[in-house]
C-alpha cells in the first residue's frame, strides 16, 4: 500500500508538471553520512542535517539526524560527499542580451582593428539587421575616427562594437540614428559622448549613454522572451549550488527585470539591484513601481540600486592617484561631478536604500570615502552596509577608512586571471606600473578586517562559482593576496549573506538558518586546484526545497 501511495503521488506530481524532489508531506528532509562544511567556527563539521519546512532544524550526527525522522520524511545517504551552505554570486549579470548578427573575425575580442573592419565590409552587404562586434582594447585604445571607419565598413547598416569587459562602445552614424542620438546631443550626468574637434560625435559612446543603448536595443517590455534568459541562466547556477544571485540589472529596467524574474520558474532567489540613473534623483523617484515590488514572491526583491562611478584600467578609465603607466598625465575620470555624488549618498541615506558603487580606481574610492565623511558618521553608513563592487583601488592606505564606514567589498575573480593587452603585455602592470602589486587585495583585505563578498560580474559559463574560487585561490599575478580555499567557500556563502543584510538568516547550516544548501559531486576544499571548475552539485535545495536533483532525477526516495 505505501508503495502504491508513492507512485500515485509520484502520477500526479508529474501531470502537474512538477518535481517529485520538491514532495514531502510534512516538509522534513534529512540529508546523513555526509561531510557538512557548516561555516560556523563553534561546530565546523558535521556528519547529518535537518530541514523542516525552510529552516535547518538540527545539525549533528548521522544517528542524531535519523532519530528526528518520520514516515514522510525523505532522507538522503549523502554517501560521504561534501554538503555546503548554497552559494551566492554577490554580482551577476543575467538576463537577456542584445540580438543581431555577431560579427566574428578569427582573432574573436583580440582581433585586430583591420580585420575587424574587413570581416564588416564582408558583412555589411548581408542584411539589415544589426552587425554587433564583441571587440578589445586593440580598438578601445586605437585612436581613429572609429564612426567614419565604421560608415566606411558598412555605410547601410547599423553597426556596433562594444568591448568584452562592458567599458567601451562604438557606433556607426547609421546606429546613431536608428537610436536617435542627435548629432550635438549632451553628455549625461554619468558618462560622455566622443567627439570630433567640431564637436561632432565619433561614435564612441561612455558608461551612461551605453546602458541607454543596451536598454534599446534589448526590449525593456518583453517579461516572457526576458524570464526565458533569467530561468536558463537559473538552471545552471542551481546545478553548481547557487541558490542566491545578486543581479545587477544592466539591461533591463527595474520593473521589467522584476517582471521577468516573477515569471522565472526553477526556485533560484534573486536580489536585485537597479542600475542608478538621472531620473532616480528626482524627489518621487522609487527604484521599483511600489504595485511590482509589493506583489513579489518571496524569492525576488529589489535590494538596492548601482552607480558606477568611474570605468575599468582596461580602457584607462579607472579613477587613479597616479598617472596611467601607459599614458603619462593621464589619471582615468569620475563618471559624476563632486554635486552628483553628494546627491546619490544622500538619497541613499533619506531613502534607506541600500547602495552598491561599481568603484574602481583608488582615486575615486578615497573620494567616494571623504563625500560619505562629510555626510554622516561612521556609525550611520556602517548601519546602510555600503558596497564596493570590484573595488581593484582599494588600497592598503585605504583599509582603516573602509572598515570604520563598514563597508563591504564585492571582488570578481574573473578579474584576476590573467589578462593581456593588445602588445600582449599584462594589463595591470601596463596601466599601472609597479603600482600593480598595491591593486586587487584580497587576502589583506579580510586580514584588515573588511567583508568579502565574490560575485562573477558575468553570465553564462563564466559565472561557475568554482571557477571564480580556483582563481581566487591561485591568483596567479599576485600570490600572496591569494585565499584559500576554505576563506573562498566563506566569501561566497557568508560574505554573500552579509553583503545583502542577511548574515543573520543565512550563509551557514545552522539551526534555524535558512536550509539553502547543496551536495556537491566533489569536495571544493580537497580537490586538485585545476579541477575546481568541475565541480557540480547534484542536490540543491533552496528555503528546504530541493530545486535540482541529481541523485535521483524524477523518482522518489523509496527510503525510511
Amino acid at each position: 500500500m505505501l508503495i502504491f501511495r508513492r507512485l500515485r503521488h509520484l502520477t500526479i506530481l508529474i501531470a502537474l508538471g512538477l518535481s517529485p524532489a520538491i514532495a514531502s508531506a510534512d516538509g522534513q528532509l534529512i540529508i546523513h553520512n555526509a561531510r557538512i562544511f557548516t561555516g560556523d567556527s563553534r561546530q565546523p563539521e558535521a556528519q547529518a542535517l535537518v530541514v523542516t519546512d525552510d529552516k535547518i532544524a538540527f545539525v549533528g550526527s548521522s544517528a542524531g539526524a535519523l532519530s528526528r525522522r518520520s514516515s514522510a520524511t525523505r532522507i538522503i545517504d549523502a554517501a560521504g560527499r561534501r554538503v555546503i551552505p548554497g552559494l551566492v554570486d554577490a554580482h551577476a549579470h543575467s538576463g537577456p542580451d542584445i540580438k543581431g548578427q555577431q560579427v566574428r573575425p578569427s582573432a574573436g575580442s583580440k582581433a585586430a582593428p583591420e580585420q575587424l573592419l574587413e570581416e564588416i565590409t564582408r558583412l555589411a552587404p548581408q542584411g539589415n539587421d544589426w552587425l554587433l562586434a564583441t571587440v578589445g582594447d586593440q580598438v578601445t585604445s586605437d585612436t581613429r575616427d572609429w564612426r567614419a571607419s565604421l560608415d566606411q565598413a558598412a555605410p547601410n547598416r547599423p553597426v556596433m562594437l562594444h568591448a568584452w569587459w562592458g567599458h567601451g562602445t562604438y557606433l556607426n552614424s547609421q546606429a546613431l540614428t536608428a537610436l536617435g542620438i542627435q548629432e550635438h546631443q549632451k553628455d549625461p550626468f554619468d558618462g560622455w559622448f566622443g567627439r570630433r574637434d567640431d564637436g561632432t560625435l565619433n561614435g564612441m559612446l561612455r558608461e551612461g549613454p551605453e546602458l541607454v543603448l543596451l536598454r534599446q536595443l534589448i526590449d525593456d517590455g518583453d517579461a516572457v522572451s526576458a524570464s526565458a534568459a533569467f530561468e536558463a541562466d537559473a538552471r545552471r547556477y542551481l546545478a553548481w549550488g547557487v541558490t542566491t544571485v545578486h543581479q545587477i540589472s544592466h539591461n533591463l529596467s527595474a520593473d521589467s527585470a522584476l517582471a521577468a524574474l516573477s515569471r522565472e520558474p526553477s526556485g533560484l532567489r534573486w536580489r536585485l539591484y537597479a542600475w542608478g540613473t538621472r531620473e532616480l534623483l528626482q524627489p518621487s523617484a522609487r527604484l521599483a513601481d511600489p504595485a511590482i515590488a509589493q506583489a513579489l514572491p518571496a524569492r525576488v526583491r529589489v535590494a538596492g540600486v548601482k552607480w558606477a562611478l568611474d570605468g575599468t584600467p582596461m580602457e584607462r578609465d579607472a579613477h587613479v592617484r597616479a598617472a596611467y603607466a601607459d599614458r603619462p598625465n593621464w589619471f582615468g575620470r569620475s563618471n559624476f561631478s563632486d554635486a552628483d555624488l553628494k546627491a546619490l549618498l544622500e538619497r541613499g541615506l533619506e531613502r534607506e536604500e541600500q547602495l552598491a558603487f561599481h568603484v574602481v580606481g583608488d582615486r575615486e574610492i578615497e573620494r567616494l570615502f571623504t563625500t560619505m565623511e562629510t555626510l554622516g558618521s561612521a556609525h550611520l553608513w556602517k548601519r546602510h552596509r555600503v558596497r564596493i563592487e570590484h573595488g581593484d583601488g582599494l588600497m592598503p592606505d585605504l583599509f582603516a577608512r573602509a572598515r570604520r564606514l563598514g563597508v563591504v567589498l564585492v571582488q570578481n575573480p574573473l578579474h584576476l586571471a590573467p589578462m593581456t593587452t593588445a602588445s600582449s603585455g599584462d594589463v595591470m602592470t601596463e596601466r599601472y606600473g609597479e603600482l600593480a602589486k598595491q591593486f586587487q587585495n584580497l587576502r589583506a583585505t579580510i586580514s584588515a578586517g573588511i567583508p568579502l563578498a565574490l560575485g562573477s560580474d558575468a553570465s553564462g559559463s563564466a559565472s561557475n562559482p568554482f571557477l571564480n574560487m580556483m582563481l581566487a585561490v591561485t591568483y596567479e599575478r599576485h600570490p600572496k593576496q591569494a585565499l584559500s580555499r576554505e576563506q573562498a567557500l566563506i566569501a561566497y556563502t557568508q560574505g554573500g549573506a552579509f553583503a545583502e543584510h542577511a548574515e543573520k538568516a543565512q550563509g551557514k547550516l545552522i539551526r534555524g538558518y535558512a536550509a539553502d544548501l547543496a551536495i556537491l559531486s566533489q569536495d571544493p576544499l580537497t580537490a586538485p586546484i585545476e579541477d575546481l571548475p568541475k565541480t557540480r552539485s547534484v542536490l540543491t535545495v533552496v528555503r528546504g526545497k530541493v530545486v535540482f536533483d541529481e541523485l535521483e532525477k524524477n523518482a522518489l526516495s523509496l527510503q525510511h
